[in-house]
């Protein structure tokens, strides 16, 4: 869930939890940026990359038209591109952050780095 059912504000992680041996985590942790899509827009991504890049093969798949994929992944570019711009602006506020001594260096890396879909 990206958004929160209520009052659709984007929502964060807390807590991250093992199966295997019951271990939890809590802090701040941030989904990278291709987690943060739309599920729809996350399985035309997929889609797009299990066929190859193919246009035409997704278009068969998907029993849809060019001109209508063609606008889906227009759709899925823009998407990206506004996290991408959204993720930047959230990077200023934590280097920001950082230069203020309001959190550590650090965290302020490990959280740009799960933005950036490094760790």
């Amino acid at each position: 869930m990206i958004n929160c059912p209520s009052c659709k504000h984007e929502t964060s992680i807390r807590m991250i939890a093992c199966e295997a041996c019951d271990l939890k985590l809590e802090g701040e942790f941030m989904l990278p940026r291709l987690a943060r899509l739309s599920p729809g827009l996350q399985k035309l991504a997929e889609q797009f990359l299990l066929s190859g890049g193919s246009l035409k093969t997704m278009s068969k798949e998907l029993d849809i038209s060019y001109p209508t994929l063609r606008k889906n992944l227009d759709d899925l570019i823009g998407a990206v591109e506004t996290l991408q711009k959204n993720d930047n602006h959230k990077i200023s506020n934590i280097l920001i952050k950082i230069e203020k001594g309001d959190i550590s260096s650090e965290k302020g890396l490990r959280l740009i780095k799960e933005m950036n879909g490094e760790l």
